[in-house]
């Protein structure tokens, strides 16, 4: 007589990470018998599983027994990486061994998370390897200010005007303020792109816009050309932070975006051109892990609030769950640029002759070291006299008499050009 000895089925799962493999610990499942059908919240798991530290469990006869159907759902995963919407089939039969078929949920994020394979001589125990995607982790940005009146090229222009009223008639005012910058490379022609020399890349599309300080969703920016910014690869300092002060991916990300001392490679530098756009393409992964990159800025131009420091970590994943291969990112950031004229002791008519007394209120440019000139220009209404000898100049409330360079007149205007190395030991502080 022959007899059908019942066979001992045995399936090995391993989670993985899908970038480097790495194994991953503490990731849950629950395994179903098929009997009640595939409404997974409806029913009873037969058995809750977890991988230990090499990322392992064994299903084994305790769990699934010959000629049998299953389903096994990744219940829960690990920080940072995505969970599986699907599940998987598990099949045994005493004739053709152990199979396992996955099927996918709505989303592409888990297309094909997985490999298995029998063991070799002996169809009844398999091993499944299941890989997980990590989530994308958005850049940091941020950075507000506040802008009066905002204009970036290599010359920048700034107009504000003041109407009043002498003897009956209209007079209009004029002032320009005029900033020369000097030493910004990268302004005419196609962008920039700095190139690292990996096989896997990723490109990194920094957009330096400025927005008014009432775009508060940040719709409508105006490019900023001539602002340097640097790559920095952070992946070491990254992970040391996640695995010895045990930070979340997130919080690492902020440590390392507020950290003024942090350890890093320096990949490239580049200037942002006529578009305020700048690309660095860097690789994909580094030290064997996803890649994690610092961009901050070096030098920032007139009127512009400086740039936050910006940390991407790789991988950035599209609505499909696909790695992008071209980032693009919008650093928030207001002007700061603040320009008023006053009129002292303000009258509604004037007598002809009679001095009208006013001051010009502006804030000395945080680079006043990149600037070749700074000049300040007011013109006015042919029915007015600039009074020369009333000219005084006060930086923070104290009066300068060494920050000048000349002062010319011509007809209906005055320009006051200033040393810029006098300036530049007071920038930001208000210039009257």
């Amino acid at each position: 007589s022959v007899t059908n000895a019942p066979r001992d089925f045995e399936l090995t799962l391993e989670k993985l990470s899908s970038t480097f493999q790495k194994q991953l610990q503490g990731v849950e499942f629950k395994l179903y018998d098929s009997a009640g059908g595939t409404d997974f919240s409806t029913l009873t798991p037969k058995a809750i599983v977890t991988t230990d530290a090499d990322g392992k469990i064994v299903l084994n006869k305790e769990h699934i027994q010959a000629d049998k159907t299953y389903y096994l759902v990744e219940s829960q995963t690990v920080d940072g990486f995505i969970r599986l919407k699907g599940y998987f089939t598990i099949t045994t039969s005493k004739v053709d061994g152990i199979n396992v078929t996955y099927v996918n949920a709505d989303t592409k994020t888990d297309s094909s998370p997985f490999k298995f394979t029998k063991k070799d001589g002996d169809i009844y125990s398999g091993h499944l390897k299941i890989y997980n995607k990590r989530k994308s982790i958005l850049p940091t940005t941020g950075g507000n200010g506040i802008l009066g009146y905002i204009g970036i090229g290599l010359t920048m222009t700034i107009v504000a005007l003041l109407f009043f009223i002498a003897r009956k008639r209209i007079f209009k005012w004029l002032i320009i303020l005029i900033v020369a910058t000097s030493g910004l490379a990268g302004l005419a022609g196609d962008t920039q792109v700095v190139s690292a020399q990996e096989q896997e890349q990723v490109q990194l599309e920094v957009n330096r816009l400025v927005y008014q300080p009432s775009d508060t969703q940040y719709k409508s920016g105006v490019p900023v050309a001539g602002a340097k910014l640097e790559v920095v690869d952070v992946t070491k300092s990254f992970y040391e932070l996640v695995n010895r002060q045990k930070l979340s991916l997130k919080e690492a990300q902020e440590a390392v975006s507020k950290s003024n001392k942090i350890d890093g490679q320096s990949l490239a530098v580049a200037t942002t051109d006529q578009s305020g756009l700048v690309r660095f393409t860097v690789s994909k992964t580094s030290q064997q892990r996803p890649a994690v990159y610092l961009i901050r800025e070096l030098v920032t131009p007139v009127a512009v609030t400086k740039m936050e420091n910006m940390v991407v970590v790789l991988p950035i994943l599209d609505e499909s769950g696909n790695e992008k291969s071209l980032i693009s990112l919008f650093p928030k950031s207001h002007g700061t640029f603040s320009f008023d004229k006053t009129i002292d002791e303000k009258q509604s008519s004037y007598s002809f002759g009679k001095p009208i007394p006013y001051r010009l209120s502006t804030i000395i440019p945080e680079d006043m070291t990149n600037l070749s000139s700074y000049e300040i220009e007011d013109v006015y209404d042919q029915g007015l006299r600039f009074i020369s000898e009333s000219l005084e100049i006060f930086i923070d409330g104290e009066k300068q008499s060494d920050s000048i360079k000349a002062v010319s007149l011509s007809e209906n205007q005055f320009r006051v050009v200033f040393d810029v190395a006098k300036l530049a030991d007071f920038s930001g502080k208000n210039l009257k």
